[in-house]
């Protein structure tokens, strides 16, 4: 799949596959950029924790509609849902996204839900209700 997405964007120089990044230099990725588009077609991708660690750094996000990818959005205030294939909404998503306001503490409630260590409570939480 890499050697067809390489194959495909050869001839346009505004697009650089980033490869593997360590927690410095992705800090950096995401301090450079306005917007963070997750633009799942697959309806079995879970969550995308990629758009959470974006949210972190205050960075709001274009999310599909599906079940789990929409969720952090939702619960954040931090971004925008287009429909799955929907080239023209996130087009316009990613002219309007950067325009628009949204929660002081959008960063905050994305770590208050989603960092690891507020999972692994929640996870423990779930497990000792299952038990008891």
């Amino acid at each position: 799949m890499i050697d067809r997405v390489k194959a495909e964007i050869a001839a346009d120089d505004r697009i650089k596959l980033m490869g593997f990044l360590d927690d410095e230099q992705l800090a950096g990725f995401y301090g450079s950029i306005d917007v963070f588009a997750l633009t799942s077609v697959n309806a079995f991708e879970a969550f995308g924790i990629v758009q959470v660690e974006a949210m972190m750094m205050g960075i709001p996000v274009i999310a599909s509609d599906l079940p789990g990818v929409r969720v952090p959005a939702r619960e954040t205030g931090m971004g925008t849902i287009v429909r799955r294939r929907d080239a023209g909404a996130i087009t316009e998503a990613l002219r309007v996204l950067p325009t628009m306001s949204f929660p002081d503490d959008g960063a905050a409630r994305a770590r208050q839900l989603f960092h690891v260590d507020a999972s692994t409570r929640a996870y423990e939480r779930l497990a000792g209700r299952l038990r008891g």
